[in-house]
Parts: C-alpha cells; structure tokens; sequence
C-alpha cells in the first residue's frame, strides 16, 4: 500500500514480476490471450503505468521498463501455443498523469458522477457489468439481441 504524492489517496496492488534483466529492472505483466495483442498494447497501458508509480513509490525509482508477456492460444487457429513480449517505459510525466486521472475518477466518485464505459469495450457487457441490462448508456436493441 502506498500513497501517491499530491493525492488524498492510499494505492495497493500486485506486480506479477519485478526481473533485474541484464541489469535492468523490468516490470513484467502476464496475460493470456486468444489473438496476438497490438503492438501498442505496452505502451499505452494504464495497469503498467501504475505498476511503474507502485514501483517508484516503494524504491525510490522508476523502473528501466515495463512489459507485458503474452502466452497465445488462437484455439479456432490449432496453432501452437506461443508468447509474444511489448515492453515500454514510463517516465515521471506518465506516473503524473497516472496520479491526476486517480485523483480525477475519486472526485468524480465522490460527486455522484459515473462515467459509463465505452460500447464495445469489455467492460460494457452483461458478462462483466450488472448493471448492464438496465443501463441508459446501452440501445435497448443491444440488450434485446444478447438474451436471444
């Protein structure tokens, strides 16, 4: 658990993998997947960025990188199973930015604003949102076509 300079905030997380990689600290994140992930994937993840802020907060540094380690199964393929590696960096600009978008999502919260997810992306969906069948921001077309 660590709190973020310039924010009112206490931030607990687990890093999957902190490596020394020929004298580099990288941060390793592992997923699975279905289908290669895009090249920008590391680059712009926000779970890195925080992963670096954690890290920074409780060494004193930023890590030398940060990467995100694929293990792809493409079953409908019956290709091989494979890993595909995106590594990035993040800098103090990015943990600052990092810092202000927490700082931002808790006033919103704590003005009663809840910003709804974008239609298409995973968490706009009956699977992983309850409250997605009675949701304003979902067409009422949408709904009716995933009970059929």
């Amino acid at each position: 658990v660590v709190e973020p300079a310039d924010s009112p905030i206490r931030v607990s997380g687990v890093i999957d993998l902190v490596a020394n990689d020929g004298g580099r600290t990288v941060i390793r994140d592992i997923k699975s997947a279905a289908r290669a992930p895009h090249e920008y994937e590391a680059r712009d993840s926000g779970q890195l960025s925080m992963y670096a802020m954690l890290h920074q907060l409780e060494s004193g540094t930023l890590p030398d990188a940060v990467a995100l380690d694929y293990i792809i199964a493409e079953p409908k393929a019956r290709a091989p199973i494979y890993k595909v590696s995106l590594e990035s960096t993040r800098t103090a600009e990015d943990v600052a930015v990092t810092v202000a978008r927490l700082n931002n999502a808790i006033a919103a919260t704590r003005a009663g604003v809840f910003v709804a997810n974008g239609v298409g992306t995973w968490a706009c969906s009956p699977k992983w949102c309850r409250y997605w069948p009675s949701c304003p921001y979902v067409s009422k077309a949408r709904i009716a076509a995933r009970k059929d």
